[in-house]
């Protein structure tokens, strides 16, 4: 308990000190990043494909690598899923918690200069609008092919699920709110969906400890 306090507390101060500084920035015009070679890193087509769909398949291939094919990923899922019953497995839970945390931090910080570079300038509340898609992804993601784990190529599909909603609102000129609200009830729906399927085998096998 002290511990999940201590990290909301971080996580909290964290976003108030990010905010802070957004805030600060908000007098500064945007930094025009139009030419090369930053403009190259997400405006080059390769093979018909822009950079950042090959960026997204190879690291979503390596996640998927580390996560199904390692002995690491399997302790990362059991961390995930119950962490006292890992720790008693003598996995180091602490350890992978805090490398998981670096890692996505990294891959995030590797987004934000794709998608700085994809804009064309440099903005501290630019990516604000897909923060909430975000959370919807992983979270859908976690109902496709893996029922209740969150995987990569999941993810994969519920962005691409997401992408087409969102683009299918704005061609029939919808409010611009409706697309915040599409995305809002998807991860509603997605976060009932994966909790369903993750509570109901837990019961079926308390049921049937019980009538053992």
């Amino acid at each position: 308990m002290r511990k999940s306090l201590s990290q909301a507390g971080v996580s909290t101060g964290g976003s108030s000190v990010k905010r802070c500084a957004e805030n600060a920035l908000q007098s500064i015009t945007g930094v025009q990043l139009l030419r090369p070679p930053f403009s190259s890193i997400a405006q080059t087509d390769v093979a018909g494909l822009t950079l950042p769909v090959l960026y997204l398949l190879v690291i979503a291939g390596a996640i998927w690598f580390v996560l199904e094919r390692t002995a690491t990923g399997r302790r990362l899922y059991a961390t995930g899923f119950n962490p006292d019953a890992a720790r008693l497995q003598r996995v180091a839970t602490d350890r992978l918690r805090f490398l998981s945390l670096i890692t996505s931090a990294l891959l995030a910080g590797v987004a934000g200069i794709v998608f700085t570079s994809a804009i064309g300038s440099g903005s501290p509340t630019a990516g604000d609008p897909y923060l909430l898609a975000a959370y919807a992804a992983a979270f859908l993601g976690a109902t496709q092919l893996r029922g209740g784990r969150f995987n990569a190529w999941g993810t994969v599909i519920a962005v691409l699920l997401l992408g087409t909603g969102t683009t299918g609102l704005s061609l029939a000129s919808t409010p611009q709110w409706s697309t915040s609200v599409f995305t809002g009830i998807v991860l509603i729906v997605a976060l009932a969906v994966t909790a369903g399927r993750v509570r109901v085998p837990q019961r079926m096998r308390r049921r049937a400890i019980a009538t053992d």
